[in-house]
């Protein structure tokens, strides 16, 4: 079912953007290119086939998850003055404590697209808010390591279709170079099942990211 949510969410986020570039009297807004850099959290379970989450002294495979850097690039056009589509390529890493004997590393790539409508805040013309969509594709790589003695290491690729929202706010330092502060929120379809008996599971992601673009 999340799959499908997905898909269909990927296709509403590409509709939307050829509908409104279709309808869009204004044009001359421009495209801009930029650098993302931020910190996510992922929501990642650990349990075993019987759907028992494994857990280490009350906490879960989740809470013992280090926050990433994200590292990314972008690239967009504002189709009007309020509307704007881009697409987002980034890469981060995230570590977990040892959950029942495990260690593990995530390695993600994403690739996204992207429709947020975009303003000024009353009175000001340098601040503006936006909030939008998203919808695109991850592929996450998951190394356990450390593991109980009778399962060796493992090193397997998962991905899957990834879509949610995004809100935040731009600051305008000249015509041509902005800002921003964002917050993220990203439903994820990953998972991967470990010797046949544990399988991790990533749930969704929260994303704190902070861009420089550069219009043109």
């Amino acid at each position: 079912m999340s799959l499908k949510v997905g898909v269909l969410a990927l296709a509403s986020v590409i509709g939307l953007s050829v509908a409104t570039a279709a309808s869009a009297s204004e044009l001359d807004k421009g495209w801009f290119v930029g650098g993302d850099l931020g910190i996510a959290k992922r929501d990642m379970s650990l349990h075993n086939n019987a759907g028992d989450e494994f857990e280490l002294n009350g906490q879960s495979f989740a809470d013992r998850m280090d926050g990433s850097a994200v590292f990314g690039a972008r690239l967009g056009k504002y189709v009007t003055d309020n509307v704007r589509l881009y697409t987002d390529l980034s890469m981060g890493k995230g570590s977990s404590y040892a959950i029942n004997g495990y260690n593990s590393s995530v390695d993600e790539l994403q690739w996204t697209f992207s429709a947020d409508y975009v303003d000024y805040f009353p009175g000001s013309q340098k601040w503006q808010y936006f909030a939008g969509a998203t919808a695109g594709y991850n592929k996450m790589d998951v190394e356990v390591v450390n593991g109980p003695d009778s399962a060796p290491d493992s090193d397997q690729n998962t991905s899957g279709v990834v879509y949610g929202a995004q809100a935040g706010v731009i600051y305008n330092f000249t015509d041509h170079i902005s800002g921003e502060l964002g917050y993220q929120f990203l439903a994820l379809n990953n998972d991967i099942d470990y010797q046949g008996v544990e399988k991790f599971e990533a749930n969704n992601k929260q994303t704190v990211m902070m861009n420089v673009s550069y219009q043109f």
